[in-house]
């Protein structure tokens, strides 16, 4: 009788083996997620200051002058942020990011055209009826740029510091587990 208690012993402490493996195992996986999500957030911030401090000399230059040198946003997260926002877990934090770069996406097609338009202007000969309506249409794309960034509720310019702030409180909460 003393061999199947030691045989049962012996099974239970193999299956108990096996399954803190297996947990362990998990909580490992668990924090590699984890740390990769704390360091694309944290690329992600930086990427959306980056930004926003660019965008916010985009607007002071168009409101200074008529024609503006070019000021392009950093894009090293947007290229990969369909395979690596699964990573953020936090399904408002994600739509949010999402957001933002559609919003960079929207401001770089319009920069697009204005400066489109703008080099078009420099090869016109001087006294062309075209130029008036060139800069028409110039100054229209001017004010959609500016619109675009500080438009209330949701103008870049407003929208990404709490964009930015939320990315900060993720990554503390993430540090924190």
């Amino acid at each position: 009788m003393v061999d199947v208690w030691q045989t049962l012993l012996d099974f239970g402490a193999v299956i108990l083996g096996v399954i803190l493996g297996f947990e362990f195992d998990r909580l490992r996986d668990k924090k590699t997620i984890e740390a990769e999500a704390i360091e694309f957030l944290t690329l992600v911030s930086y990427e959306l200051n980056e930004n926003l401090n660019t965008l916010t000399q985009v607007r002071d230059e168009l409101r200074k002058q008529a024609y503006m040198p070019f000021f392009g946003l950093q894009k090293g997260i947007w290229s990969g942020l369909i395979s690596r926002i699964t990573l953020v877990k936090n399904d408002g934090l994600r739509r949010k990011i999402l957001v933002a770069y559609s919003k960079f996406d929207m401001y770089e097609r319009t920069l697009g055209r204005y400066l489109e338009i703008c080099y078009i202007l420099t090869t016109e000969p001087s006294g062309s009826e075209r130029i008036r309506h060139l800069t028409d249409e110039i100054n229209n794309l001017r004010g959609s740029i500016i619109a675009q960034l500080e438009q209330k509720p949701d103008g870049v310019l407003e929208y990404l510091p709490g964009v930015i702030a939320d990315t900060k409180t993720e990554i503390a909460r993430l540090k924190d587990c």
